[in-house]
């Protein structure tokens, strides 16, 4: 961890790729460079990408003859991987709608798709991702589902349904603006049928964070993703008395017959897992923040009142984790589709760092290197129904890159090494964005 911490340091502040913040889209020679295509299992040592009008023209294994008008960047001693997606982001920090920022710090390392996964001011991050589409913002290509779909009683961030009439009612609202639908904690079973039915056939990716739905009834009931993995399959959780959830998640008991019928149905099903390991490292004391100058993002008023949660039940920690490293092994043997999350983030786990270490921990769990990296890249692609159009460095997608220093295929810990990330075919530099957001995640509510 330690050399991890100081390359990345090193590399927030002085390392550049181009003189330039971003250039336009238009015809660029990418060359000498290894590429990562998240399809194939090996990298290409010395290759090159065309890119014309911010999709992929051309790829090659040698040095590319240069095209007369094409702009060229030698990456030399660089590694390029298609463009991070994070299929579990949220854009409001304790609350606080920072927007800019956090699209921007994503944007910087490496994630060029956002799927944001219930918003507690929907119209206003609508707002946002228009102007991010129409480059007046920057940050990655953002999917949203939206309010969450809750049930019970609820806080002022959730819009209650407890009816399957308010249910629908609150599905039409939202269904032409966003890709996606996510049920939290408490939505009754009548709700939740209902309107997964109706994203069905209007082709919504469908997941959710369960408790009161069994995780069974969902994927029977045909939901596309299930987040953070093991730590909800609630049915499964022992409901001791006197013991926290921390240590009743960490007393499971993974060798039933009812946990391997749920991990094959997921894998028979096709259902997407997303575990979301870093929001849970950040409420295990003994880890401590794995980016040591995280308090440089924070404006002085969060700053100052800002303290890392002091969680119960660490004792139980260890056992929590190995659970949930445990289940992803599973899925992961048997072919299952895992994808990389950072749910919303604590201060001390910035945005745009957090995917390299959830991609980190996939390798803890046991995912080969190139693995973690499909899972941050081509499936989370896959999850959204988009691979046609980004998740690999293919012919004919769309130049979401990250240009990475280093060779992350052969020591994940080099995923982080970000100094570039293209998106659409326009270059940024990590090193820029990351200066410009310093102090920018501010308590904007009391």
């Amino acid at each position: 961890m330690n050399g991890y911490c100081t390359t990345l340091l090193f590399l927030i502040f002085t390392y550049c790729v181009c003189s330039t913040y971003a250039q336009e889209n238009g015809f660029i020679l990418l060359k000498n460079m290894r590429i990562i295509d998240g399809i194939a299992d090996e990298a290409i040592e010395m290759g090159s990408i065309l890119i014309r009008d911010g999709r992929i023209e051309a790829i090659s294994d040698t040095v590319m003859p240069t095209p007369d008008g094409a702009e060229v960047l030698d990456l030399a001693g660089k590694t390029i991987l298609p463009g991070f997606v994070n299929m579990h982001a949220h854009f409001w920090p304790l609350d606080q709608p920072n927007y800019r920022p956090v699209a921007k710090l994503m944007l910087a390392g490496g994630i060029t798709t956002a799927f944001s996964l219930g918003d507690i001011q929907p119209e206003k991050l609508q707002e946002f991702r228009q102007k991010v589409n129409e480059g007046k913002e920057l940050g990655p290509t953002i999917y949203t589902v939206g309010p969450y779909f809750q049930g019970g009683q609820v806080s002022a961030r959730f819009r209650a349904v407890n009816t399957v009439e308010e249910a629908l009612g609150l599905y039409n609202e939202w269904k032409d603006k966003t890709e996606g639908v996510k049920f939290y904690v408490s939505i009754n079973q009548e709700c939740f049928d209902a309107v997964l039915k109706e994203a069905q056939k209007d082709g919504k990716i469908v997941t959710a964070h369960l408790m009161s739905i069994t995780t069974e009834h969902a994927i029977d009931m045909g939901i596309n993703g299930l987040e953070h993995g093991v730590w909800t399959i609630d049915e499964l959780i022992p409901k001791t008395q006197g013991m926290g959830n921390f240590c009743r998640i960490a007393s499971m008991n993974m060798d039933t017959s009812e946990m391997e019928r749920i991990i094959n149905k997921m894998v028979d099903n096709k259902v997407y897992v997303c575990p979301t390991i870093v929001p849970m490292e950040a409420l295990w004391a003994e880890r401590g923040p794995f980016v040591p100058n995280w308090q440089i993002y924070l404006g002085d008023s969060l700053r100052m009142r800002y303290n890392t949660p002091n969680t119960r039940n660490q004792e139980c920690m260890p056992g929590l984790f190995e659970k949930q490293m445990e289940f992803l092994r599973r899925i992961y043997k048997k072919g299952g589709l895992i994808v990389t999350g950072t749910d919303p983030f604590y201060p001390d786990t910035p945005p745009g760092f957090d995917i390299h270490r959830e991609m980190i921990a996939l390798t803890e769990a046991g995912l080969s290197n190139m693995d973690a990296i499909k899972a941050a890249t081509i499936n989370g692609a896959i999850a959204l129904k988009r691979e046609k159009d980004f998740g690999s460095i293919q012919v004919g997608k769309m130049a979401d890159l990250a240009i990475i220093a280093g060779k992350p295929d052969l020591d994940i810990q080099e995923v982080a090494n970000v100094i570039s990330v293209m998106k659409k075919g326009r270059l940024y530099n990590t090193a820029q964005l990351r200066t410009e957001c310093i102090g920018g995640i501010k308590m904007t509510k009391k």
